[in-house]
């Protein structure tokens, strides 16, 4: 990260084995959150980090990280790390995570150059891991986000603790491209109930720079492709097993005889007639739900 130069900079005095070793600390620890600790600390000429014993007095609220923390600890703050994030507060100013007590002035400034904006590119949408991006909204407001390696993009958790605004805007941004990582159906079918219509939908995929068709969505270690139809009987996305599911459906004489041979299928906009089989060949990436379908053999007898 950019940041790290900075923080090297400023802390002339840690030397990378320390950190190095600190982090490894913190990894060994990470199912050992506790809010009170027995452990007890040594001075030492070189800044603290994890400088203690279990020897020697108890450790005090003046125990605390000197200088700034570095980026690994920062990016397990904002959502990299394996279990619950476990940040306890003491007041409104001193915090404790991983063993590790700290307070505001130790949460480094990230530098707006990192938050970089996403957009899709060939209908491909990578937030990135352990990434700190921006989302700006169509008012132009500039948003802080974290895509952590598990593959979720959220608020920072330093920006809470730094008291940075965090409103409504943001949270239903990440929830929706959270949701986009999941099987969209629930939220397709209810989406006044749960929140998003389907013009909210549009507008997050248009900002977004997606168009129609297959569209892969990757967060941290995860992937997710989706169809963006132009139905107006679904939402905008469909889960691509569900496409696939259909579209072999559709290429089958069970899909077409009951309109029988000869008949006309809109598909996407384009026509396509049911050959001696009862069959189609749709092309795979047709918008297989923006359909007008032709009457079925039992409609055409009762006429």
């Amino acid at each position: 990260m950019k940041i790290g130069k900075n923080i090297v900079n400023e802390r002339a005095g840690l030397r990378v084995e320390q950190n190095q070793l600190a982090i490894e600390h913190i990894k060994s620890q990470k199912k050992k959150i506790t809010k009170k600790s027995k452990d007890n600390y040594t001075t030492s000429p070189q800044p603290r980090y994890f400088n203690y014993t279990k020897k020697y007095a108890q450790k005090s609220r003046t125990d605390l990280y000197e200088g700034y923390l570095p980026m690994e600890f920062i990016n397990l703050l904002n959502g990299d790390d394996d279990s619950e994030i476990g940040v306890y507060i003491d007041g409104d100013s001193l915090f404790e995570y991983k063993g590790i007590r700290f307070t505001r002035k130790n949460i480094p400034e990230i530098p707006e150059s990192e938050f970089e904006e996403i957009k899709a590119v060939n209908n491909v949408i990578d937030f990135g891991k352990s990434n700190y991006f921006k989302y700006v909204s169509r008012n132009g407001k500039e948003y802080r986000l974290y895509s952590t390696k598990k593959g979720c993009i959220s608020s920072l958790e330093t920006d809470r603790l730094l008291k940075k605004e965090n409103d409504l805007a943001l949270q239903r941004y990440a929830h929706f491209w959270n949701w986009c990582m999941e099987d969209v159906t629930t939220l397709n079918n209810n989406a006044p109930a749960v929140g998003f219509t389907r013009k909210e939908e549009q507008k997050y995929l248009e900002e977004m720079g997606v168009g129609y068709g297959f569209v892969t969505i990757k967060m941290g270690n995860r992937e997710n492709t989706l169809f963006r139809t132009k139905s107006k009987w679904h939402g905008e996305l469909i889960n691509k097993y569900k496409y696939d599911s259909k579209y072999e459906y559709m290429r089958t004489s069970v899909f077409g005889k009951q309109f029988g041979a000869g008949a006309v299928i809109t598909i996407g906009g384009k026509e396509y007639i049911f050959d001696a089989n009862c069959q189609i060949d749709i092309p795979y990436g047709a918008d297989i739900y923006d359909v007008k379908y032709p009457p079925t053999l039992d409609k055409r007898s009762d006429m």
